[in-house]
């Protein structure tokens, strides 16, 4: 919910900062903003759909959010700590959708090209993972679908 809550509030500006940036294919480009409930500081953890990499990166069949590192390298900290302070997520921005009746509101032609249309919803898609503080407690990962208005 604190994902989806930072991307209605600031959808656009996320959506700006992944596409046409080759840091977001492995998700170390960097956004500042204030968690709900939080202090303002500056992570990491939006990222390019493996599928659509940006910048001259190459398509992966490895998902983002199946990658080892991604979560685990404390140092790089590929991702947004949530202000539970034990659960850690990303954020990729999968593209456009089209409004009401599935009809894109940029005309009669459909748009092929990702990120498809820039005045259709923005489509997300969070990935939170969490653990137990003690160690060997079983991970939960979840995954969610969040459309936002552009």
């Amino acid at each position: 919910l604190e994902a989806e809550a930072l991307v209605d509030a600031n959808a656009t500006a996320i959506k700006n900062l992944i596409v046409g940036n080759g840091s977001s294919n492995d998700c170390s480009t960097t956004f500042t903003f204030t968690p709900p409930g939080g202090t303002t500081a500056t992570h990491k953890g939006f990222c390019a759909p493996a599928n659509h990499p940006q910048a001259g990166g190459t398509v992966s069949n490895t998902e983002r959010w199946e990658i080892a590192t991604l979560w685990s390298d404390t140092a790089a900290k590929r991702y947004v700590t949530a202000t539970d302070g034990t659960t850690k997520y990303i954020v990729e921005f999968v593209g456009h959708i089209f409004g009401t009746g599935n009809v894109s509101t940029c005309g009669p032609v459909p748009v092929t090209v990702w990120p498809y249309c820039d005045t259709d919803g923005l489509q997300f898609r969070i990935t939170a993972m969490a653990e137990g503080s003690i160690a060997g407690e079983a991970r939960v990962m979840l995954q969610s679908t969040y459309v936002a208005a552009p």
